[in-house]
């Protein structure tokens, strides 16, 4: 089995596995879930999202979960794509509640017909029962590139594309639907180690709440 200490350089690392609760000596191809497709909202629009993500270990046993509060502001109008925010991870384990907190930036190009955004994002801060640390140089990060239709009240949006993190790369999938200002997303995700930090494949589900979504008089 891999030794978790010979790679895990810093108190934000030992956070993550902690939070995910999957125990032993060895680790999954982490990539969190963020609840963001491929488009963006209008300049100047602010989203809230929180999203309940499960994941399932090929070499573990059960199930951990997670949830996703998050914000993020639209910065640019089309053909133009970009938005800027806050992502966090929050997990319950044994009545103890852990965390992590980071940025994340998307930039990418929107037209009628199309949207396509890399999203790169870094956790740098990590909350447990033993207090908070600090990761600046040396960061959990990851990065999406999706593309789809570009969101229109009340039709479905499609998102498809990768995500790449320091563990694990893999596919991702987003399915969303607007319900009056309330945009649902389901979300999964397929990764796999590509260096020898982790083992296994990690399949995760989610289901994301984001609002106020975009309406027929936004740009």
């Amino acid at each position: 089995m891999l030794d978790v200490r010979s790679f895990v350089r810093s108190a934000l690392f030992l956070a993550a596995l902690a939070l995910l609760t999957i125990g032993g000596c060895v680790m999954p191809p982490i990539a969190f879930h963020d609840g963001l497709p491929a488009w963006t909202p209008s300049t100047g629009r602010t989203e809230g999202s929180i999203g309940y993500h499960r994941m399932y270990w090929s070499e573990g046993e059960g199930s951990a979960w997670y949830l996703t509060p998050g914000i993020r502001a639209g910065l640019a109008r089309p053909p133009m794509a970009a938005d800027a925010g806050l992502t966090s991870v929050v997990v319950e384990s044994g009545g103890k509640f852990g965390a992590l907190l980071g940025l994340t930036l998307g930039i990418g190009y929107q037209s009628k017909g199309l949207s396509v955004i890399a999203r790169p994002g870094a956790y740098f801060m990590s909350i447990s029962p033993d207090g908070v640390e600090f990761g600046f140089d040396d960061p959990l990060w990851q990065v999406s590139v999706l593309g789809g239709n570009r969101f229109t009240p009340g039709r479905i949006h499609v998102s498809g594309g990768g995500r790449i993190s320091r563990f694990g790369v893999g596919p991702a999938l987003l399915v969303g639907h607007s319900v009056g200002p309330v945009d649902l997303r389901l979300e999964g995700s397929c990764t796999f180690p590509y260096n020898d930090n982790a083992t296994g494949r990690l399949l995760t589900v989610g289901l994301t709440v984001g609002g106020p979504a975009p309406s027929q008089h936004d740009d």
